[in-house]
């Protein structure tokens, strides 16, 4: 089993109250009788390609085209996705399986290639590739479906010992017609090959909204591919229907024991598969079978985990025969994934098989324990007895490791300093980092290490070991010093920074603006309070980059006059340093009162104040009387909705009547729990448009109850756009966010009347907000709701708003003017953005894509090319396998067809401040987060009052209107040539 990127699920066994996290990006094995379930493996996104063969081999493909078409697939591996924080600090990266790529970014399925000119017996010089041993005849030849390119292409898999060389061969199928899509591939028992085409123009998650006209989900085509009877490929022209032939099927549950053993190990594969399972069934499969036992012996790993799987007193000696250190030396490949090296072959098995030892012995830290306390323990070797320390619970583990150190005739490894970091204070543990951060020969090593792994460590418990060494590297190592100084906020050397930045050393002349700016940079780091010092190089330093380092640090300082000395420059500042010191300035208390102290002095223009920076102002500043001043000066920012307080009375009798063809709709936020005393409309004895289990549901009254129920659930605090229809024959259709949900599959013609907004029948009450709220007395059509979802709408006797004069609110429901409102275009914007989506698909062409290379740096600040660039944002290694069309929409309208797992992570801290960045991972002590420019940071949830998704993308709007029309013309011709 596989689940996706942005998937997450749990999983129980019928009548069990016991429940298994069964997150994205994962793998797993279940028995059929649902007596056990376990995650296999992490990663890669979205596992489209699974396929067995007849030894027992099995293999899986990565989705996405970063050099994993085809991959062996071993259990508790590790394979770089979307998945990295549940990935074990010690797990090593599955390394890539080619150096070439597929030409698409949506891999989608494996089939054996068995028969016909593409088939190992065959294929030989047709492989694309220099190497001899490539041309020669593969041991598999797989089909990979490629839905972005509309092809079925072919990999010729070779045998290099234990491990695999990929060759692309011919393509097996290819389709000028866009629609087609191949989105999976499957073996049959028949020897044909079938195919799952999608047959639809729009292909992937964030090429254009959810709700574009153009995407098709009612349709798709399946494919069966025939083998030839002799084996060759005909021309067109003498190719007959009876060239092409498929074997009989039988009826496998009425074929004998004898039939079926006879069928093991043949050809097709897929017949092989379906003897073998209808043998498990009767429970005759031969003992010789790869799946007459969970692990084979035989196999590379297969000892390590049969002997884990059954761990005793009696075998953890033999399991830690395995225990044997890293290859010195050992070879390495670049990442796919990120800008590190990571072994290959023989050094990564060494590493795996580590690996696997260590995770079986965590699963029994007692028996751990017993042994290493043992004389047999005493007589193994050092390396396994540090392994099995590591195995052991970490504050426990980490005097032992300390221990055992001065025996190991080699320098520790990530992990084993990792353990002596994360707890300085235990016996014998401050003293060796001591020894190590004290040895020359090591020190810069260990620095390094600490830094690589600084998310994971508490800067506070390390802080004290790190500023001595700190200090002494300052003037022989400055860069490593002064990343060691920001990232552990060795704040006792602040005054070693001033003093360095205040010297004449610190002249243009003397120190390269790199050195300035990392300087700078740290000194933001710790927020320093020398805003003066900031001041002077912000308006006299020659370099732009180190001028913006001096305002960035200053929008930070915890210096009482910062902001005032920073909005003292904003009238010099160039627009980019505009955005970014509001930013900066809106996420503090103190920063937000004076940015609204300057607003209604008419010292900043209004017209700087976009959505998202009124937004942090309104967050940060709560209840301060400064917010209604806020919504004098920036009335348009600030949106009416009707806020519902979870009280039974909190509904507003609006006298509603429903009576033949209607449309209801509304954009709808509601808190955590939500339930069916949530509700969108509602009348006694009557409709009710509730949310029972997180679900928008139609209840048509006691006679019907539930005649429509939407599939999707609604995410808690945010806003999502429901629209519920009914037409002339009393169907009723439930839409989200501009699709068709759910259609009821009996009607409800009766007249309700006297509904009221938010009142359920429940004890208890609507809780959340809601705005937009129009009924129709007529059934708006599919493309309608489609296309007006996202629109504010201006005044129209076709509808009615709610709520309206004379309405009666009850106790626990308001009007209020907030700013966190849906993304809704007026008509005016909307023209306005269709104006500038026709400027920019016209200028496309005339780009030069060298020049727009250049210009990338643009967006590699938070996206992925190749193997540079931030983790931030979606890779863009296949951008333009997306097409212009899907560019330009995630460029103008980033928070239009934004995936859940890009959209911000909101954290207030309990001093007040606010952190908007992506997440990057958590424990149960700290919350990990990346933002663009800046190293990953670890908050301790200590300091943390809340944290929330908000419906808006990092990526900022309006990011290419600095840029001269020539320049986005070659940015975007460069990502047109992106194709994975």
């Amino acid at each position: 089993m596989a689940q996706g990127l942005f998937n997450n699920s749990k999983v129980h066994k019928p009548g069990s109250d016991n429940f298994v996290d069964y997150p994205k990006c994962g793998m797993a094995r279940m028995r059929p009788d649902g007596s056990g379930f376990e995650m296999t493996s992490i990663g890669p996104n979205n596992i489209w390609g699974l396929v067995i063969t007849n030894e027992g081999e099995s293999f899986i493909q990565e989705a996405n085209d970063y050099g994993y078409p085809i991959m062996p697939f071993h259990e508790y591996a590790y394979y770089p996705g979307g998945m990295d924080a549940l990935k074990k600090s010690y797990q090593p990266d599955f390394p890539p399986q080619s150096e070439f790529r597929m030409g698409g970014t949506g891999l989608s399925g494996l089939a054996l290639i068995e028969s016909g000119p593409l088939s190992p017996n065959v294929v030989s010089a047709l492989a694309e590739s220099s190497e001899p041993a490539a041309k020669a005849a593969p041991t598999y030849t797989m089909a990979v479906a490629n839905p972005i390119t509309s092809r079925v292409q072919t990999l010729a898999m070779h045998r290099d010992g234990a491990y695999w060389k990929l060759a692309q061969l011919s393509d097996f199928i290819t389709c000028e017609d866009p629609f087609f899509r191949p989105v999976a591939l499957t073996n049959g028992p028949d020897g044909c090959i079938y195919i799952v085409d999608w047959y639809n123009k729009i292909i992937s998650h964030n090429e254009v909204p959810r709700a574009h006209p153009d995407r098709d989900k009612t349709r798709g085509r399946i494919w069966r591919v025939k083998p030839r009877s002799d084996g060759f490929q005909p021309s067109a022209k003498t190719e007959t229907a009876g060239s092409r032939h498929s074997l009989p099927i039988p009826d496998f549950t009425k074929l004998t024991t004898e039939e079926l053993t006879a069928m093991l190990g043949a050809k097709p594969t897929a017949k092989a598969h379906l003897a073998w399972q209808e043998l498990t069934d009767r429970k005759q499969l031969p003992e010789t079978h790869f799946a007459a036992q969970e692990y084979l012996v035989s196999s590379q790993f297969g000892q390590i985990n049969q002997i884990g799987r059954s761990l005793s007193d009696q075998n953890i000696g033999e399991l830690l025969v395995f225990a044997k250190p890293s290859i010195p030396n050992a070879p390495t490949t670049a990442s796919s994934r990120a800008a590190k090296q990571i072994p290959v072959r023989e050094a990564y098995d060494r590493e795996f098989e580590r690996f696997l030892v260590r995770m079986f012995l965590e699963r029994q830290p007692d028996i751990v324990a017993k042994f290493l306390d043992s004389e047999a323990a005493a007589k193994l070797p050092v390396e396994a007895r540090v392994l099995a320390s590591l195995a052991l619970e970490p504050k426990a583990s980490a005097s032992r490791v300390a221990k055992l150190l001065p025996q190991l005739d080699r320098a520790l490894n990530d992990e084993e300093l990792l353990r002596l970091a994360q707890f300085p204070a235990e016996a014998g543990v401050g003293d060796a980092l001591k020894a190590l951060l004290s040895n020359e020969k090591s020190r810069a090593s260990v620095v390094e290490k600490l830094l690589a792994q600084r998310t994971k460590l508490d800067a506070v418990q390390i802080a004290p070991l790190l500023s001595e060494t700190a200090k002494s590297i300052l003037t022989t190592a400055p860069e490593l010093a002064l990343q060691l100084i920001g990232s552990f906020q060795l704040t006792s050397l602040e005054g070693d920074l001033v003093a360095l930045a205040r010297s004449d050393g610190f002249q243009p002349s003397i120190m390269t603006a790199g050195s300035r700016h990392a300087l700078l940079n740290t000194l933001r780091d710790l927020r320093s309070g020398e805003a003066d010092l900031f001041v002077s190089v912000a308006q006299s330093d020659p370099d732009l980059l180190v001028r913006d380092a001096a305002i960035e640090a200053l929008s930070v300082s915890r210096a009482a006059d910062a902001a005032t000395k920073l909005l003292a420059l904003y009238p010099s500042l160039q627009p980019a340093q505009r955005r970014s010191a509001l930013t900066a300035l809106s996420s503090s208390k103190a920063g937000a009162k004076t940015i609204v102290g300057a607003l209604i002095s008419n010292s900043l223009p209004p017209a700087d104040f976009d959505g998202p920076t009124v937004d942090r102002l309104v967050t940060v500043l709560g209840d301060d009387p400064a917010i209604e001043q806020l919504q004098q000066q920036l009335g348009g920012i600030f949106r009416e909705v009707l806020i519902f307080d979870g009280q039974d009375t909190a509904w507003v009798d609006s006298k509603i009547t429903l009576d033949g063809p209607f449309t209801v709709e509304a954009w709808v936020r509601l808190a955590a729990q939500i339930g069916n005393d949530d509700c969108l409309l509602g009348t006694e004895n009557g409709m009710q448009l509730n949310f029972f289990g997180s679900k928008l549901r139609a209840y048509a009254g006691p006679e019907l109850h539930d005649v429509c129920a939407a599939a999707k659930p609604m995410t808690p605090d945010l806003w999502t756009h429901i629209a519920v229809t009914r037409d002339a024959q009393g169907i009723i259709r439930i839409y989200q966010n501009g699709e068709l949900d759910a259609t009821a599959k009996k009607p409800a013609p009766m007249k309700w009347e006297n509904c009221r907004i938010g009142w359920s029948g429940p004890q208890g009450g609507t809780e959340g907000a809601m705005m937009e709220f129009r009924v129709w007395n007529v059934e708006r059509t599919a493309a309608e709701i489609r296309g007006g979802f996202d629109r504010s709408y201006g005044p129209d006797k076709t509808y009615t708003s709610y709520p309206k004069a004379g309405d009666k609110f009850g106790k626990g429901v308001r009007i209020a003017k907030i700013i966190d409102t849906p993304p809704l275009l007026s008509e005016e914007a909307a023209k306005a953005l269709d104006i500038k989506f026709a400027k920019l698909t016209a200028l496309a062409p005339k780009g030069n894509a060298a020049n727009g290379k250049m210009l990338s740096a643009l967006c590699m600040a938070c996206h992925q090319i190749g193997n540079a660039g931030g983790q931030i944002g979606p890779n863009l290694s296949g951008a333009g396998a997306m097409g212009l069309e899907a560019v330009l929409r995630n460029i103008l309208t980033p928070n239009a067809a934004m995936e859940p797992g890009y959209r911000i992570f909101r954290i207030e801290m309990k001093n007040g401040d606010l952190i908007d960045a992506f997440f990057v991972s958590e424990d149960k002590k700290a919350t990990v987060i990346r933002q663009p420019g800046f190293p990953d940071r670890r908050i301790d949830k200590k300091d943390i009052s809340s944290t929330k998704y908000i419906r808006r993308s990092l990526m900022p709007e309006g990011l290419l209107d600095a840029l001269p029309d020539q320049s986005v013309a070659d940015l975007l011709a460069y990502l047109m040539t992106l194709k994975g």
